[in-house]
């Protein structure tokens, strides 16, 4: 890469990827408020926090779990009138949604379980000091009635000292916010706060996804389980090898909850992008490394996820992965094989930094910066129209089930949708 060029790029992404302090978002949180009283259509700050298959990322960059998503304002894209559906995560045919009615009310929580045909109402955990409202919630649903909640809230008060005029000072070894998670084995109607445990786990339980490490900083763990008995995290018994893996990089995928497993990561010797694969639920791990994708430059000063792939796993064994070359061109790489052995594709041309997903007739469909785009295996990529779905709207898709009715669930701003095939898409209705 011409250095003129590697200095634009390391600028661009290091601008994109900055984390917002809280006190910043919850400065944006007043303007926003501000300007929805002077206007019937607004902007809803959604900043979403990370956690297993949580949320969004900005830049190929996944999120940092002490910190906020960097993409802290979303507009909405069709009714933006209240109530809205600010967070939401699905297993099999159950839907779960946060939901707000104004907004300075409190948060709910909802499940459906058949596919949001029909709702029940759930307990929502305490919040974690001082939260605005709505409260910026991280939700997900790594197996059946497994749900963890995560939220970033200020401390109570936010005054913990005295200055020598007998005023209020914060202490500025007191922590400016608070990082809270909650569990539930029972759908949310009960909440307790995560606990870990070092002995590990022979596999990832069946129906269920895994789970980042980083969540309860277990040690020496990239992939990790939620005990559905315990309520436990635990680690796998054998980790991936050959690979490296950031916080954050393992539920930065969208894959159908199944036996097949797919982490992406770097190469540890040549820094190029590499993916590592099982087919029996964690037991056993083979790496795959893209020797035609960029390596992470030493010393660089980029994010290191910027150079890891993007991954988007189907039915069965297809999946594809889309790298970066030296020249910035993104290529797209396919596997019908579980990931034993990849087919170069074609460029991927305007992709926005998303893993894109598989959709039922084995498409890869991606963002762009002009709508989406799809191709299936190795061909070209074309510009297509999702019925249902709002241009500028696509996210990360999470795929719920294989069994499910309408397993791709997607979460964009204050609105989801629900499809049976990835193709034609249906805003959910908030209860």
């Amino acid at each position: 890469m011409r250095e003129p060029q590697f200095d634009r790029v390391r600028s661009e992404v290091a601008a994109a990827v900055r984390q917002p302090e809280f006190s910043t978002v919850r400065q944006r949180a007043g303007r926003v408020r501000r300007r929805r009283a002077a206007t019937t259509s607004g902007v809803f700050l959604v900043s979403v926090l990370a956690a297993a298959s949580f949320g969004y990322t900005a830049q190929n960059t996944p999120p940092d779990y002490g910190s906020l998503d960097p993409v802290p304002v979303a507009t909405c894209t069709q009714d933006c009138s209240w109530p809205w559906m600010t967070a939401s995560a699905g297993t099999g045919a159950e839907v779960y949604g946060v939901v707000s009615r104004c907004e300075e009310c409190d948060s709910e929580l909802f499940v459906s379980p058949d596919g949001a045909g029909s709702w029940e109402a759930r307990t929502v955990p305490p919040a974690p000091g001082e939260v605005r409202t709505p409260r910026v919630v991280s939700l997900a649903a790594p197996g059946p009635g497994l749900l963890v909640w995560r939220e970033q809230g200020s401390p109570a008060g936010g005054v913990t000292g005295t200055q020598g005029t007998g005023g209020p000072a914060a202490d500025p070894t007191a922590p400016s916010s608070i990082m809270q998670t909650w569990i539930s084995r029972d759908g949310g109607r009960t909440w307790a706060r995560p606990t870990a445990t070092t002995t590990p786990a022979d596999a990832v339980p069946a129906g269920s996804r895994p789970v980042d490490c980083d969540l309860v900083e277990l040690p020496a763990c990239v992939v990790g389980v939620l005990d559905p008995g315990s309520g436990r995290f635990t680690p796998l018994a054998v980790q991936p090898t050959g690979i490296t893996v950031e916080p954050g990089w393992t539920s930065e995928t969208s894959v159908p909850v199944g036996d097949r497993l797919w982490v992406p990561g770097l190469d540890p010797a040549t820094r190029k992008p590499a993916v590592a694969t099982s087919s029996d639920a964690g037991r056993t791990w083979r790496t795959h490394v893209f020797t035609d994708g960029a390596p992470l430059p030493a010393d660089s000063g980029l994010p290191a996820a910027r150079f890891a792939p993007n991954v988007a796993a189907g039915a069965g064994g297809t999946a594809y992965a889309v790298t970066s070359r030296a020249d910035g061109t993104l290529v797209s790489h396919y596997t019908t094989d579980g990931g034993t052995t990849w087919q170069t594709g074609q460029a991927v041309e305007r992709a926005r930094a998303l893993p894109g997903y598989v959709a039922a007739d084995g498409s890869h469909i991606v963002a762009t910066d002009v709508g989406a785009s799809a191709a299936r295996g190795t061909g070209h990529y074309t510009s297509i129209t999702l019925s249902g779905m709002p241009e500028g709207a696509i996210r990360k898709v999470e795929i719920t089930s294989e069994q499910a009715g309408k397993p791709y669930l997607m979460a964009s701003g204050s609105e989801t949708y629900l499809s049976a095939d990835g193709r034609t898409w249906q805003q959910i209705r908030v209860p």
